[in-house]
């Protein structure tokens, strides 16, 4: 999510690199692979907490011009709060693979390898070949055209999904070599045809990095402490720093006056950093609220 927040940083403080920016594309990727590695069951519970982070955080973004104005329509306010929620396009598309990544868990757990492949191999193709290839220069022009199955689609996070089911499943301790030569492959392809979150090339990255990550030593009880901490925010963090009315324009704000005083890498950094924190912060009341609307119903039970 942190990466997420760079990518961010570095295409939408108007100092964009736009090969940086496709560096850091698969980030998108990895917070789905992420997800397809553990496993989603399907839960009505969760997919209703998820809308809840959504409304909170459009909630949060019609309240700023409201705060930077001093003007207040409670009409006005709650039609601009539906129209941000409704605009969330990562919300609504994780919550379409929520409801179908059940029936990719039934098909992985009820068939064997081969068959389960062939069953699931037409929606990757859709997704990282067609969809995908047109994209290509030149070649693209033979793709017709796939409404609803491109880069910002509950289809593509779908795909990125079963390819993590199957890397967990059928793959779950690769030789580190060769995922490190199919990494650097997929680093020039990135740089070559961009890095899309229906690119092949960015669910390759996901999956190295997934991959390398689940080697390190990381057993510390302090960094587990930490990650318990924020882990609860991170879908927060990405709708309030991804939507235009909070956190572009502070990225860009903070860019505008970093940048006399450090590099433009620098200034990426701190940007991100600053931009993940503050969004955190942002997430402690529902946070909070979360907290003692359990507390209550542990009590009612008991």
């Amino acid at each position: 999510m942190f990466g997420i927040c760079l990518l961010h940083s570095v295409m939408q403080g108007g100092h964009p690199c736009r090969w940086l920016g496709n560096l850091l594309l698969p980030c998108v990727c990895g917070f789905v692979f992420v997800s397809g590695w553990f496993g989603i069951r399907f839960s009505m519970k969760k997919i209703l907490k998820l809308y809840g982070v959504g409304l909170y955080a459009a909630c949060v973004c019609a309240t700023v011009p409201i705060v930077q104005t001093g003007d207040f329509v409670l009409w006005g306010y709650l039609e601009l709060v539906a129209k941000l929620w409704k605009n969330f396009w990562f919300l609504h598309a994780y919550v379409v693979m929520m409801c179908f990544a059940p029936a990719i868990n039934f098909v992985l757990e009820k068939c064997g390898k081969h068959e389960a492949i062939g069953l699931l191999a037409p929606v990757l193709g859709f997704t990282f070949v067609w969809s995908w290839g047109m994209n290509i220069p030149l070649i693209g022009r033979l793709f017709p055209y796939t409404n609803g199955l491109g880069a910002f689609s509950g289809f593509t996070l779908l795909s990125t999904y079963i390819v993590a089911r199957f890397c967990r499943m059928y793959l779950p301790n690769p030789n580190m070599r060769h995922t490190l030569v199919c990494g650097l492959i997929a680093l020039v392809g990135i740089l070559v045809f961009g890095g899309d979150y229906h690119s092949p090339f960015s669910v390759i990255i996901a999956a190295v990095a997934v991959y390398w990550f689940a080697k390190l030593p990381l057993s510390s009880s302090a960094l587990t402490r930490l990650l318990d901490l924020i882990a609860p925010s991170l879908f927060s963090v990405y709708l309030l720093h991804s939507h235009g009315r909070v956190g572009f324009p502070l990225i860009e704000s903070l860019q505008s006056w970093l940048l006399p005083y450090m590099p433009i890498g620098c200034a990426y950094i701190l940007t991100a950093i600053a931009v993940f924190s503050t969004c955190i912060m942002l997430d402690v009341p529902r946070r909070l609220v979360a907290c003692l609307f359990n507390h209550m119903m542990e009590k009612k039970h008991a």
